[in-house]
């Protein structure tokens, strides 16, 4: 009975039958029928069968330790049907190659299409080959544009081999061929190893630093490149002098990444040339070039930045994003900092950059002028940029007592006092004015029960709203791409959002309004204490074996420390997306985003 339901119509009862199958006591018993099955399948003999179930049965028979690989092998003389198709996930799910590996490749080559070509990339992913490459580059340059799918498992394939590549071996995959190398290049972009950046060296030197990309290859060379290779990237520099400024800035972005990190100091030449493309960027390039070249500079300590950022930040024709990006990467320890921060907190900026300065203020001890400004701002402040300057006045003892004194003389809404990011600061307060917050405080509903309601109001005037896709897409770039990805757009740093056509409204509204309430472990900011005293702080920190490893916040990549070197480690409970979406979105704002989260994907 259970081997006729692997068969099925219904994917349900096939799927539970398949489950049910191989842990019965009697299992073994059930061999010569599940052959039996899968072998009328696979000789085709039965017109209205399903052919599609020769896949839980081919498998019931790898759990059950009676691989049948005559049976594949037969599978696989139907080129392009299911029971070929069955045959290659099945091999592709086995610990190790098959023998003939390439025979079966190459009979693919022979006229297999689209999907049959997909498993067998799936098949080499798991299991690299050394004569594989060339193939997969050739299938790769006669994959139609249009078949996406399939050119997304052919470069999965071929980064899988790449990885474990030296450059000698990447160099010979793509000799005598113009169009492969071209093809290899690209990806080499997501492969990050010292092979793939001197083979990119190498195609950007034969290719005259030509192409549209070039930019982009040399950015990821210098980032991976061994230490002793440098003296290699400098007249790659020097032949980008005349190239448009898209290509300079990107290897100048590339280069910038490098000179942040202590343990890979640059040669002094490249050093300045880096300097010379960033500081360019901010000399009249367009808003979106000159936004990069703010971003590269913002690690680097280099005081030659410092008066063209402020100059930027203080320029009202700036566009917000670059006059925040300005703000946020001028150097703290620049004695005019300070001054230009105020400045822009005081002046008639808009809201998002007197937000940034609010908040640049309280991310180092904020001197008397600070507080005063800080302070002042609340006359004016909307509610998101009251938040921020009751944030940054909480985070220091005097700013803190400012704060409680404005909030004792109905200067500010004493409610602010309860907010979770105001809360955490408080607490590290002496206890005096943890006092005070709390007597300010002591007739206010909790922080919880506070955000249901407001949960709640949102949710009862969800059905009057009539969501706009368009503008939602817009919220989503502005307050959500830079962490979330949606549909192929945005960033790593926090969960991918593709699955929330599945969820409710009200599930939305509550992850939107109170992100601390559902937090994905994986996801939740953990800060490591090292013994020389610095901290590193990063996303799904745990310990691994003999390291501490977290994905860095900065760049969404995977980084680790020796657990020898980390004096103490530990997880924050809060959400690193910040609790203040329901000020910063307004009802429309947040009805049109949720709407286009939920459309389903095209």
């Amino acid at each position: 009975q259970l081997v006729r339901r692997l068969a099925d119509p219904n994917l349900v009862v096939r799927t539970l039958a398949a489950a049910e199958l191989p842990v019965r006591p009697d299992a073994a018993a059930a061999i010569p029928l599940v052959r039996r099955a899968a072998a009328d399948l696979v000789a085709g003999a039965d017109a209205s069968a399903d052919p599609t179930a020769a896949l839980p049965l081919l498998f019931i028979l790898e759990h059950l330790g009676a691989p049948d690989d005559t049976l594949l092998r037969q599978a696989l003389d139907r080129p392009d049907s299911a029971v070929a198709h069955a045959a290659l996930r099945v091999l592709a799910a086995r610990s190790s190659a098959p023998a003939d590996l390439e025979a079966i490749v190459a009979r693919l080559a022979a006229g297999y299409p689209g999907l049959g070509w997909r498993l067998a990339a799936d098949l080499l992913t798991r299991h690299p080959q050394p004569w594989a490459p060339p193939v997969l580059l050739a299938q790769l340059g006669r994959t139609p544009d249009s078949d996406t799918l399939l050119a997304y498992a052919l470069r999965l394939a071929l980064k899988a081999h790449a990885l474990d590549a030296d450059a000698a071996t990447l160099a010979r995959w793509a000799a005598g061929n113009s169009t492969a190398a071209d093809r290899l290049a690209e990806i080499c972009l997501a492969v990050p190893t010292p092979a793939a950046a001197t083979f990119l060296l190498g195609y950007l030197e034969k290719t005259k630093v030509a192409g549209p990309r070039a930019g982009d290859f040399a950015k990821h060379a210098v980032q991976h490149v061994a230490p002793d290779a440098f003296a290699t990237v400098e007249p790659l520099a020097a032949s980008l002098e005349r190239a448009p400024y898209l290509q300079r800035l990107a290897l100048a972005e590339g280069l910038a990444a490098v000179a942040a990190k202590p343990d890979r100091p640059l040669p002094a030449p490249l050093v300045a040339w880096t300097r010379s493309a960033l500081l360019a960027g901010l000399a009249g390039q367009e808003p979106a070039l000159e936004l990069r070249a703010i971003n590269a500079l913002r690690p680097l300590a280099w005081p030659e930045k410092n008066a063209p950022l402020r100059r930027l930040a203080a320029t009202p024709a700036t566009r917000e994003p670059n006059r925040i990006a300005a703000l946020r990467a001028l150097d703290p320890a620049d004695p005019a900092t300070e001054p230009a921060v105020v400045e822009a907190l005081r002046g008639s900026a808009s809201n998002g950059v007197r937000r940034a300065a609010a908040e640049l203020l309280g991310a180092t001890p904020a001197g008397p002028a600070a507080r005063q400004a800080l302070a002042a701002a609340f006359s004016t402040a909307s509610a998101d940029l009251a938040l921020s300057l009751a944030i940054s006045l909480a985070k220091s003892d005097a700013g803190a007592a400012d704060l409680l004194e404005l909030a004792g003389s109905g200067k500010v809404r004493p409610a602010l006092l309860r907010h979770r990011y105001v809360v955490q600061a408080l607490e590290k307060r002496p206890t005096e004015l943890r006092a005070r917050a709390d007597a300010l405080t002591q007739s206010l509903p909790p922080e919880d029960a506070r955000l249901d309601a407001v949960i709640a109001q949102r949710l009862g005037v969800a059905g009057a709203h009539k969501p706009d896709r368009p503008r939602g897409a817009a919220v989503f770039a502005a307050h959500c791409a830079a962490c979330h990805r949606f549909q192929d757009t945005g960033g790593n740093l926090g969960p991918g959002l593709d699955g929330t056509s599945a969820r409710t409204v009200a599930r939305l509204v509550e992850d939107i309004l109170d992100p601390g309430r559902n937090v994905d472990p994986a996801f939740r900011l953990g800060t490591a204490t090292l013994k020389n005293g610095e901290t590193r702080t990063g996303l799904n920190l745990r310990l691994e074996g003999a390291a501490w490893r977290f994905t860095d916040p900065a760049d969404g990549r995977e980084a680790a420390l020796p657990a020898a070197d980390v004096a103490t480690a530990a997880v924050s409970a809060l959400s690193p997306m910040p609790a203040a979406f329901e000020t910063l979105l307004s009802e429309a704002e947040l009805f049109d985003v949720i709407d286009y989260l939920r459309q389903p994907r095209p």
